[in-house]
């Protein structure tokens, strides 16, 4: 028997332990399924078990991924001056920004560049800085407030962000570029190149052709939209004067008419050759009468066409003599508009102004408003806030008032309205507007000197565009005006360049601030200032973004403390007044003639006094009897003093006021009594209270006592020649022209 391998000995011992085990040996092992059903059991195992990816696929590599640059953004901005080390004022600032030098955001691709890529991006921003000789960065020392500039040092390689970023430290810190060598003038730089707002976006004007920044197209209309108008009047007057001569012209040289009127010889010569004919021959007698019916129809076309020459000459001399009226009249209308920029009188120049405005009044619809006098006082005030809100309104035209619940019509109603209008600018509104629990106050301070208050409210209402509307109305209609404004506002309302803001002279009495004038008064006076007053100093000046106080910038830091509190803290009521103000186009007057801003807004001494205005401040007394002979000399004195007021003109008025309270200024409240021990009448100034006497028979009495109390008062005469006043006698007259009762007291 051949040796057996191993793997045989292997497979007997197997089987011999199967065997023994009872499993049975392979032979009995049941076939593998082969029908249908079992195939599909394996292939759904198959398929449940699948792996997820094929042993011979391999994964791909992913894309290598290039590393991102780091750029580098920063805001910046250019000086023009190679030694200048503060941050430039507001003014300086208009005028880089008009030069392309305004603060940017620049931003460097790559934050680690090299110092010449650095300076390529800075120089393609501030092209001005090319022809320096170089530049340096400078930043604001310590905070962000501070004024003064540190420069940064500069590395041998220049300039990088990254050394800005890591040596420097520069934050958020604004870049100052200066010039090194040579300072930039400023009118050597063309506004074009500059990419921002001011100058990028430009719009031609439609009148004239000229490109203009948009910021200041509106402007621009105000003034070329008028020219515009009279030069195309003035285009069309000289087109029609030019036609009419070339009409009378054409039909002087008329061939038809010529011919016409040089044949007046023709029909005698033809008249002798057929008398002639006929006196030779008898048989010529029907020529001969055929010649007279022809030279009679000529004669008769002579006439007809020597008629119709004649008229038609006179049609030509008539037009040209109406179309050179025209011209005339719109030459001599143009001037008429003309002369009030001429008028050296302020009050004169405006209400030349006034006229021209209104020429055309007459032809527009009438503006109507009804206000009803039996709600209360906040809902008229309202009315009236609605009424000057509304929009797209032509206030040149027409306009009438009715007072619903009152009779009154006419002018007066007219008058009665703006004059309580002027008060409530005056004097405050009764509406809570600005959460202060008393009166709105539009306008604060003392008198002459006015300003707009600093409500956030008033201004998030838009109650001072509100105001200008109110003003530049009662100017058009020759109504009350607001008397009081400080002059210091006056360059303001002009113009609102920054130059004008920075030349408005200022004095203490425009402050209303107290703290503010206390401060001031401290900086301008030569005392020693205590810690406390320094760090007051220093912190209203930190809070307004103004440098320290220093031993040299003393009264320079109270003259900008002054500057910011009555100007800089009020530019954008100003800018509502001047939105007012445009919407009535009375600002045209003033960008024109600025010195008539005196015009439209007089002194508090100047000021025309309206009856309403004081009526509607006398707190009137009540009787204190109740006896009918006392009430009734009581309702009688009341009514003369009524009665006074409402007829009186305004320099009458004036003088009571000044007798009542002892200066020219109105009062807010103003007080009767009535003294039935006196004799004339007086008045306690400390306390705003005229005291009236009884015993006035007629109103000619009172009167006459009124004027005597005056004259003791302004010292017209002396107490010895008092007697001059029984001399005197009240005259009454009609004026027909403004159809009222004037009361005149004459000299016999």
């Amino acid at each position: 028997m051949a040796e057996r391998t191993v793997a045989q000995l292997l497979r007997e011992a197997a089987t011999a332990l199967d065997e023994q085990r009872g499993v049975g040996s392979a032979t009995n092992m049941p076939a593998p399924d082969r029908t249908g059903e079992g195939r599909a059991n394996r292939g759904e195992v198959v398929r449940m078990f699948r792996p997820y990816q094929a042993p011979h696929q391999r994964r791909p590599h992913p894309p290598r991924r290039t590393p991102k640059t780091q750029s580098f953004t920063h805001r910046c901005f250019c000086l023009t001056g190679r030694r200048q080390e503060e941050v430039p004022n507001p003014s300086e600032r208009f005028l880089l920004e008009r030069a392309g030098l305004r603060e940017k955001k620049i931003t460097f691709p790559d934050k680690f560049c090299t110092a010449t890529e650095f300076t390529a991006i800075l120089l393609l921003n501030y092209p001005a800085l090319r022809d320096c000789g170089g530049y340096q960065l400078l930043r604001a020392r310590g905070t962000t407030r501070s004024k003064c500039l540190i420069p940064i040092d500069c590395p041998r390689e220049g300039y990088t962000p990254h050394y800005l970023c890591s040596t420097a430290n520069i934050g958020q810190a604004i870049l100052y570029a200066r010039p090194l060598q040579r300072d930039i003038d400023l009118e050597t730089i063309s506004q074009t190149e500059e990419p921002g707002p001011h100058t990028q976006c430009e719009v031609e004007c439609m009148f004239c052709g000229q490109v203009i920044n948009m910021a200041s197209i509106q402007d621009h209309i105000d003034v070329c939209e008028i020219s515009h108008q009279q030069s195309t009047s003035a285009a069309q007057t000289s087109a029609q004067s030019s036609a009419a001569q070339s009409s009378a012209q054409s039909a002087a040289h008329c061939p038809v008419l010529c011919t016409v009127l040089s044949s007046p010889l023709a029909p005698t010569s033809a008249a002798q050759s057929s008398a002639q004919s006929s006196a030779s021959t008898s048989a010529a007698q029907s020529s001969a009468q055929s010649s007279a019916s022809t030279s009679a129809a000529q004669s008769s076309a002579q006439s007809s066409a020597s008629t119709s020459a004649a008229q038609s000459s006179a049609s030509t001399s008539a037009a040209q003599t109406s179309a050179a009226s025209t011209s005339s009249t719109g030459r001599v209308s143009d001037i008429c508009d003309e002369e009030w920029k001429l008028e050296p009188d302020t009050k004169a120049a405006a209400k030349m102004f006034q006229t021209h405005l209104l020429k055309d009044a007459d032809q527009k619809p009438t503006l109507m408003l009804t206000l009803d006098m039996h709600v209360t006082e906040e809902d008229r005030e309202r009315a009236i806030i609605g009424f000057y809100k509304q929009t797209n309104i032509d206030w040149t035209r027409p306009f009438e008032v009715q007072l619903k619940g009152d009779c009154a019509i006419g002018d007066g109603v007219k008058k009665y309205f703006f004059s309580l209008c002027l008060n409530k600018l005056q004097t405050g509104l009764h509406l809570h507007l600005d959460y202060t629990g008393g009166k709105t106050i539009l306008f604060t301070g003392a008198a002459d000197h006015l300003v707009p208050s600093t409500s956030l409210p008033l201004l998030q209402g838009d109650l001072f565009r509100v105001a200008g509307r109110i003003i530049g109305h009662s100017f058009l209609n020759r109504g009350p005006l607001l008397s009081g404004m400080g002059q210091c506002l006056f360059p303001l309302l002009a113009s609102k360049d920054m130059g004008a803001i920075d030349a408005a002279v200022l004095q203490l009495d425009d402050c209303p601030d107290l703290d503010i004038v206390e401060i001031v008064s401290l900086l301008e006076s030569q005392t020693v200032l205590t810690p406390e007053n320094v760090d007051q100093v220093n912190h209203l000046a930190l809070s307004w973004d103004l440098p320290n106080l220093t031993e040299n910038n003393r009264r320079l830091l109270g003259q900008q403390i002054l500057h910011h509190g009555v100007i800089v803290r009020r530019e954008r009521q100003m800018a509502q007044l001047r939105k007012g103000l445009k919407d009535t186009r009375v600002l045209q007057m003033l960008k024109e003639r600025p010195e008539l801003a005196s015009a439209l807004f007089p002194r508090s001494a100047e000021a025309e006094l309206e009856p309403e205005m004081i009526i509607e401040r006398i707190v009137w007394p009540e009787p204190d009897s109740d006896e009918e002979e006392e009430i009734d000399e009581y309702c009688s004195v009341v009514a003369y003093l009524r009665q006074y007021i409402s007829l009186a003109s305004s320099s009458e008025l004036q003088q009571l006021i000044e007798f009542w309270t002892g200066w020219a200024v109105l009062p807010d409240e103003l007080y009767v009594s009535v003294d039935r021990d006196a004799t004339y009448p007086t008045a306690s100034t400390c306390f705003t209270t005229l005291k009236i006497p009884t015993g006035c028979g007629s109103y000619r009495d009172f009167c006459f006592k009124l004027g005597a109390a005056f004259a003791q008062f302004f010292d017209s005469v002396e107490e010895d020649d008092a007697s001059k006043w029984h001399q005197r006698q009240l005259i009454h007259e009609w004026d027909e022209e403004r159809g009222s009762l004037w009361l005149i007291l004459k000299e016999q």
